[in-house]
């Protein structure tokens, strides 16, 4: 069997995509309801790539989960495409009891 990730959000991923993608979600949570942030605070893909330290190809990938599960918007034009967290992801991430660990700390891998 295949190895199984502890996400930032205190749940299990069954691959490095859904890994990253709770990754990308977490920062989407914490730049929304952060001090600097708020509901309709933009974030390009170099910002959530450069935070969480995740290629750009890594976090497009992660982005596209997130916004084909509705847990994130993307919006913007073909030059410059900006994510949001979406009311559902929101809620995806406060039901996971998890909100406290730091978005850019590793993950820890298990082995199932």
């Amino acid at each position: 069997m295949g190895h199984r990730s502890l996400s930032p959000l205190g749940r299990l991923t069954n691959n490095a995509t859904e890994l990253h993608a709770h990754q990308v979600l977490r920062f989407l949570y914490e730049s929304c309801v952060g001090p600097a942030g708020g509901p309709d605070a933009p974030v390009t893909l170099h910002e959530i790539s450069s935070a969480i330290r995740l290629s750009s190809n890594l976090a497009r990938v992660a982005c596209r989960f997130l916004t084909r599960r509705h847990l994130a918007l993307k919006r913007g034009s073909l030059r410059r495409y900006s994510y949001h967290i979406t009311s559902e992801g929101v809620l995806y991430v406060e039901s996971s009891g998890k909100r406290d660990t730091p978005v850019s700390g590793e993950s820890r891998r298990r082995s199932t």
